[in-house]
């Protein structure tokens, strides 16, 4: 069990921090991945394997950027038209980081691989004419008048490639000869044409290999340009908004909400405020009360703005982090032996070593020890806190347990009134859990007797 323990630790420090690695997270990081309009295939892929940024500059310039797009492009009055016309361009973008590596080593390339050099070419001077005009400054394409030269000489500017005749007066005059050659020459002749053409293959490459890294660099700007249009655009949809970067360790929601809870709940969907900081927060309220979609809230949006994503919210003031840890569900384990209780206990436990070795993090732990005894699974929770409240991190848990006292925060979901639930948080006192189980069962239409018989319990409970 030792050996099974160490080694999930290890793999929580040391996975990837790429938005691939997230996206089986509960929070919800894939549906906003999956709306996402996205026109290439290669951009969606560069996304994917984007590193969460950890600091407030990479943050800053992520959003610098983004903002420029949504300004330029989706803002009331913004060209929507010229935004449609460049976007349609990604259609053609495709990734050929093989080709410029092989270019870059020294290799001799087939027609087929500086075809697709000159296509990038095409297109990053095609984009980057519209996005001039256009005024945007960001992302600029560097200058391949020369390389196009290089693959066009004829400057027909069409997306084809061919060892044309203006290469080399040699292959040029062979190819006359070889239109009129008997059968009996034409092997000959045609075998000195490939030579003639690697030769001068060669020597296109021997040119162009200077260029490889500029090439790359292009063939990624217009990808991240992809995004960032994507971004800016879900960004109008979804009524996101940009973030201020905290610079205290305190994070601000007001109006936090779920882009996908919110498209299945509509109009009952309830946004929250939350702040948190060093403080613990705990939440506490009824099943049904929205803790864990709160948790999933905090989650998601600290996920969105690490990797520069608009925020779901009416406002945010977010502090970065090096790590995120949730913990919810039921974590029951098959394949690793686990049960639910030895998987919490575990996630729990890998928040503790990180902030023990000083990590900068957030911990949304949804109902830790709920799957044992209550009064160990109190004790656990009560343990948990006053640990972790000595360090530098920003925890925010839900309970059903009445916690002792201690230096937290305590918030409870509004619950129940007029036969509704009421999803707001709200301040509350130490030892504040609500007691709604049974009338919210009531409500569901559950047997009378059961709901009768509950009730005397509980007040024999509470004398």
């Amino acid at each position: 069990m030792e050996a099974l323990t160490q080694k999930r630790e290890v793999e929580m420090d040391e996975a990837p921090l790429v938005l691939r690695s997230l996206m089986d997270s509960p929070c919800g990081l894939r549906f906003i991945f999956d709306s996402l309009n996205i026109y290439s295939g290669y951009a969606r892929r560069r996304l994917l394997e984007r590193e969460m940024y950890l600091c407030k500059e990479e943050i800053a310039e992520a959003y610098s950027k983004l903002r420029e797009f949504y300004k330029l492009f989706f803002e009331e009055g913004a060209n929507r038209a010229l935004a449609d016309g460049i976007r349609a361009k990604f259609c053609d973008l495709k990734e050929i980081s093989g080709t410029l590596g092989r270019l870059a080593s020294g290799a001799v390339l087939d027609d087929i691989e500086l075809f697709e050099i000159k296509a990038l070419i095409l297109l990053s001077q095609e984009v980057g004419g519209l996005a001039s005009a256009a005024g945007l400054k960001v992302l600029e394409q560097e200058n391949l008048d020369k390389e196009l030269e290089i693959l066009d000489p004829d400057a027909l500017k069409i997306r084809a490639f061919y060892i044309y005749d203006a290469y080399s007066k040699e292959l040029a005059a062979l190819r006359v000869r070889l239109r009129s050659a008997d059968e009996e020459r034409r092997q000959e002749l045609e075998l000195k044409e490939r030579e003639l053409e690697f030769e001068v293959r060669k020597r296109l490459c021997a040119l162009l290999r200077p260029s490889a890294e500029r090439l790359r660099s292009n063939m990624e700007r217009l990808a991240d340009m992809d995004i960032l249009f994507a971004q800016a655009e879900q960004m109008r949809e979804m009524h996101l908004v940009f973030p201020i970067i905290s610079d205290s360790g305190k994070s601000c929601y007001k109006g936090l909400f779920h882009p996908q809870v919110k498209s299945i709940k509509g109009d009952e969907f309830v946004p929250v405020d939350i702040e948190f900081d060093h403080k613990p927060v705990i939440i506490t309220g009824a099943n049904m009360g929205g803790k864990t979609v709160t948790l999933m809230m905090c989650a998601l949006a600290q996920y969105l703005f690490q990797f520069g994503f608009g925020i779901p919210a009416e406002s945010a003031c977010i502090a970065p982090v090096e790590r995120v840890f949730v913990t919810m569900g039921d974590g029951q384990s098959m394949e690793g032996g686990f049960s639910s209780f030895a998987a919490e206990m575990l996630s729990v436990n890998s928040v503790i070593k990180a902030a023990q070795r000083g990590c900068r993090l957030l911990a949304l732990i949804d109902e830790p020890a709920r799957t044992t005894n209550p009064v160990e699974g109190r004790a656990l929770v009560e343990g948990m806190l006053e640990l972790l409240s000595g360090y530098s991190i920003s925890l925010v848990i839900s309970t059903h347990y009445n916690v002792s006292s201690g230096d937290y925060k305590w918030l409870r979901v509004a619950g129940f009134k007029n036969g509704k639930m009421d999803y707001r948080l709200i301040e509350a006192t130490k030892g504040d859990v609500p007691h709604e189980a049974v009338r919210i069962a009531e409500e569901l239409g559950v047997d009378a007797g059961w709901i009768a018989a509950a009730e005397r319990h509980l007040e024999l409970e509470l004398e």
